[in-house]
């Protein structure tokens, strides 16, 4: 959480280090306060499906932290509703899903990978547009676990 500005303590200043993940820290704060104000348990809103995507995101395994590169495109992911059909799922199973994802991406794409392990790299709208692309381009990716952890088909991305 301290990577992408979240929490606070009383010692530390909870600020996101890396460009590329300020650039989406700030939705992710809005959406997870929006959320948290949905009170309605008898429909699954928009808000509550990007909750869940957002804490899918925010769930890391200690034995294998997402790199610079994977975590901002699993932020991306989530701000840009690419997760957002996780919703239903437990949510160690949307977190593995979101890692094959990410880590799918990240592979597709070496160049943009590699550019995003910057601190100071910033994303602009052609790495946007590329990592839509690249997000298109691997729905189904993270099915495998998610389905045989849920024992139903999924679909990761839109």
């Amino acid at each position: 959480l301290s990577r992408i500005g979240l929490g606070k303590s009383y010692g530390l200043k909870s600020t996101p280090m890396a460009a590329a993940i300020r650039q989406l820290a700030p939705r992710l704060r809005m959406e997870l306060a929006i959320a948290s104000d949905s009170l309605s348990a008898s429909t699954v809103s928009a808000a509550d499906r990007r909750l869940f995507a957002w804490q899918a995101v925010l769930q890391q395994r200690h034995d294998a932290p997402r790199s610079l590169a994977q975590s901002t495109a699993a932020l991306f992911s989530a701000a840009n509703g690419f997760l957002d059909d996780l919703h239903g799922m437990h949510i160690d199973t949307a977190s593995l899903a979101v890692y094959e994802l990410v880590e799918a991406v990240c592979q597709a794409e070496p160049e943009l990978a590699s550019r995003l392990m910057k601190m100071d790299y910033q994303l602009t709208d052609d790495d946007e547009a590329l990592l839509k692309q690249a997000l298109e381009a691997q729905k189904g990716v993270g099915s495998s676990a998610a389905s045989s952890a849920a024992g139903k088909p999924s679909r990761i991305a839109q």
